[in-house]
């Protein structure tokens, strides 16, 4: 992902047992971007949504309570997946439940 591309700077804690948190940054070319923030099986299924909509310019940071519909998700691994115009990036994320 090159420097001028919308892209998840951390996910911390990792593993993580509670709340995640999600650093993005966002180019300052474009005022506005849709962005969209997924939680992910290993096989690539949707478990949560967790943003959909739009987001300024900048740097730009998210609070995931590690819960689907309030349910705490299993302890395992799982993908955090952003699609921001037409870059998309995975990272894993280690939920310890």
């Amino acid at each position: 992902i090159g420097s001028g591309n919308a892209r998840i700077l951390e996910v911390s804690p990792n593993p993580a047992k509670g709340p995640i948190n999600i650093h993005l940054f966002l180019p300052e070319w474009q005022t506005k971007f849709p962005v969209q923030l997924e939680l992910k099986s290993l096989t690539g299924n949707t478990l949560a949504n967790i943003f959909t909509g739009e987001l300024e310019s900048g740097y730009q940071k998210f609070e995931w309570s590690g819960e689907n519909n309030s349910n705490p998700l299993p302890s395992g691994v799982y993908l955090i997946q952003m699609r921001c115009n037409n870059t998309i990036q995975t990272v894993r994320v280690i939920l310890l439940n």
